[in-house]
């Protein structure tokens, strides 16, 4: 018995199709604890049992392990609205927790108790660490503050309107913006790239984005639905029979290569789990 059926549509554009009008669906999505509501962080770690924190804005971290089995919610000891959190392995193991409220970043060990903390400001959102450096998103100002590993402004940073969360996979930079639920994707040096997600028919509120090592993909809070949706940004451009194909999951993912513009004959293949389902594509020409 077939997993999926399958229906074939084929375009010819004389000029091109923009890649980012398609928006985006999550591979999976994760629910959590039923008392994990208003989440606002997200922290994995391949290399603390492949583990997830998810940070809540009543001021607590829920632990899961690697398939997302509850273990268990110490409390975040002085916080009032966490807002983000990163880990440092620096002159020992360490979470880091911003909140938007008190303007701090507060530093604990892996057992969540306080050592110190840092007054930065407020109103800021998502937390993230490249090996140097910290960064955190100011919403009201559309800007990138990064800081010392001491907690002193360094640079700030121009980027897309009202960013809410940030993270580096080591090659890049992925802010999501609070204004309109796409993620946006920048150089090394903080230069816009042509590639954005469209994730709103997903995601509703994107309050963090963090990138899992184990497994390759991006993993983002919904605070909306108390959910955490995985995805997979691109490229999913394959060559099938000859032509130029795009794969595009209904319900699970719709991902285009990530390139400005694409332009030719290109076949597009919906599939849907259940053959009940009703699939379709809107597309924009791009002349």
């Amino acid at each position: 018995m077939a997993l999926f059926t399958a229906k074939k549509y084929s375009w010819d554009f004389g000029s091109s199709i923009d890649y980012s009008d398609i928006r985006l669906y999550p591979i999976r999505e994760i629910a959590l604890n039923f008392n994990n509501t208003n989440p606002t962080g997200i922290y994995s770690n391949p290399q603390i049992g492949g583990n997830h924190w998810v940070i809540d804005g009543n001021g607590y971290v829920y632990i899961y392990n690697s398939s997302w089995a509850w273990l268990s919610n110490p409390i975040i000891p002085n916080t009032t609205n966490p807002s983000g959190v990163a880990f440092t392995t620096f002159g020992g193991s360490f979470f880091w927790v911003v909140d938007s409220f008190t303007g701090k970043v507060y530093k604990y060990d892996t057992s969540w108790t306080h050592i110190t903390n840092f007054t930065i400001g407020t109103g800021c959102y998502g937390l993230t660490y490249d090996g140097t450096y910290f960064y955190t998103c100011h919403k009201a100002s559309n800007t990138v503050r990064k800081y010392s590993t001491g907690f002193i402004l360094q640079d700030t940073i121009d980027v897309v309107s009202s960013p809410s969360s940030i993270d580096w996979d080591g090659t890049y930079w992925w802010i999501g913006s609070d204004t309109d639920d796409k993620i946006y994707k920048y150089g090394a040096g903080f230069n816009l790239l042509s590639d954005y997600y469209d994730i709103s028919s997903a995601v509703s509120d994107n309050n963090d984005i963090n990138y899992y090592t184990q497994d390759g993909f991006y993993y983002v809070i919904d605070d909306s639905t108390n959910k955490v949706k995985k995805f997979e940004f691109g490229p999913n451009l394959f060559g099938i029979d000859g032509h130029n194909a795009i794969i595009m999951y209904k319900g699970m993912r719709a991902i285009l290569a990530p390139i400005n513009q694409i332009a030719g004959n290109f076949e597009f293949y919906l599939r849907a789990i259940d053959a009940a389902d009703d699939v379709g594509i809107i597309l924009k020409d791009g002349s």
